[in-house]
C-alpha cells in the first residue's frame, strides 16, 4: 500500500485505557486523505507486553479495516524511550504526511485540521 498519503503514528507505554482513548480519538478524526496507515510502537515493560499486545490487536480487529488501512504493531523488548520510539514510528511510516500521537492524547475536534495542515504544508 505504497499510495498511503497519511500515516498515524502512536507511541505506547504500559497504559492501555489511555492508549485506547487516543486510538478512538484518531479513528474519529475528519479528513479527506483516504485511509491512513496506523503504526503503533509499544515501549511497554515486559510484564505488560502480553496484555498490551492482546488489547492492541483486539482494538485493531474491531475498529480498522486492514484491507484498506495498513497496520503495524512494533513491540520493543525494552523501552527505547520517547526519542527512540518516535524514530521507530517515523521509520515504519510510509505516508507522505505523518501525524504523531502520544499514548495519552485524546481530544474531540469538530473541524478538519488534518486537511488544513496538509494544505499549509503543500504551499
Amino acid at each position: 500500500m505504497s499510495n498511503v498519503n497519511l500515516s498515524y503514528s502512536f507511541l505506547a507505554f504500559n497504559n492501555w485505557p489511555v492508549l485506547e482513548q487516543t486510538l478512538n480519538s484518531a479513528k474519529n478524526l475528519k479528513h479527506t486523505q483516504g485511509s491512513p496507515q496506523w503504526v503503533i510502537v509499544d515501549n511497554s515493560l515486559p510484564q505488560f507486553q502480553d496484555f498490551m499486545t492482546e488489547k492492541i490487536e483486539e482494538w485493531v480487529c474491531r475498529n480498522i479495516d486492514i484491507t484498506k488501512c495498513p497496520v503495524s504493531h512494533i513491540l520493543n523488548e525494552q523501552n527505547t524511550g520517547e526519542g527512540g520510539g518516535m524514530n521507530q514510528c517515523f521509520d515504519a511510516c510510509t505516508g507522505k504526511y505523518i501525524l504523531f500521537f502520544q499514548d495519552d492524547w485524546g481530544w474531540v475536534v469538530d473541524y478538519n485540521f488534518i486537511d488544513f495542515g496538509i494544505e499549509i504544508l503543500d504551499k
